[in-house]
């Protein structure tokens, strides 16, 4: 066999590798897993009950009602939520008087929040109301709410996407 034989069948191999791989990325991607999105938008939040820092319990429409807000749902066992929490210590804390931090009531960030300065924004509610009322599985996301408490946007936050929460 000639070196131009070689060399062809040599091309042949890589782009049909390369062409198996595009496939299999193409299919991981389209069976991946879903991610569920919160709730539709003009959706009512429920009504739960939630710990503050002190451990008061309140019911979230308390809260909530009356103004618009951003509900942040964060787990700090979560590094991209680690993430987007410490990106907001970047902005001035009159900024963030419609933020609301919704975590896991877990002993780690009950224990983290007592020391935050945005303890009075912290609301912590159990995991399983949070996946299964809210319909949220995936760490942090954000769902902006209206007076009424009705669902105006949400999604999944990063630190790129942070500021159109904010401001």
């Amino acid at each position: 066999m000639d070196i131009n034989h070689q060399i062809i069948i040599s091309l042949l191999i890589i782009i049909t590798i390369q062409t198996a791989l595009h496939i299999i990325t193409i299919l991981k991607l389209k069976w991946g897993q879903v991610v569920q999105g919160g709730l539709e938008i003009g959706d009512k939040i429920p009504n739960v009950d939630f710990n503050n820092v002190d451990g008061d319990i309140k019911g979230i429409y308390d809260n909530v009602l009356g103004n618009k807000n951003t509900l942040v749902f964060f787990d700090l066992d979560c590094k991209e939520c680690n993430k987007v929490f410490s990106s907001l210590d970047v902005f001035n804390i009159s900024y963030l008087s419609e933020i609301k931090l919704v975590l896991i009531k877990t002993e780690k960030n009950f224990k983290y929040m007592s020391n935050s300065v945005y303890k009075d924004r912290a609301l912590f509610i159990d995991e399983d109301i949070i996946i299964n009322k809210f319909n949220i599985d995936v760490f942090p996301f954000a769902m902006r709410v209206d007076e009424s408490g009705k669902v105006e946007e949400n999604s999944h936050i990063t630190k790129e996407n942070l500021i159109n929460y904010i401001t």
